[in-house]
């Protein structure tokens, strides 16, 4: 990290159960964090095995784009927080092909 010193600023256990079917919409962990600048980092620690369908899947260098207006992850609703951000976020399942999916 090149860094003298690192924090945890929080940590969070989210639950899906075994053989959900509904994905988890597209979204960016910044605009969830009270925090500014490039030097944070999220992990996706799976605690049971996953197979590869279900795993955690990104868009390579997103984190270099727009910020993009979360919402809730019951109805697809904005959360209401972080009005600078925009509120047109990328469609990636759309046009999967015209970025770098990674898993």
């Amino acid at each position: 990290m090149f860094s003298e010193q690192a924090r945890l600023y929080h940590d969070q256990m989210l639950v899906k159960k075994f053989r959900t079917k509904q994905m988890t919409h597209w979204y960016q962990d910044q605009p969830y964090y009270n925090i500014e600048g490039r030097q944070n980092v999220s992990f996706w620690i799976p605690v049971d095995p996953v197979p590869l369908e279900w795993t955690l899947e990104l868009v390579a260098v997103s984190h270099l784009e727009n910020c993009y207006l979360p919402g809730t992850f019951l109805k697809k609703r904005e959360s209401g927080f972080l009005k600078a951000v925009s509120r047109n976020p990328l469609d990636i399942e759309a046009d999967p092909d015209n970025y770098s999916v990674l898993s």
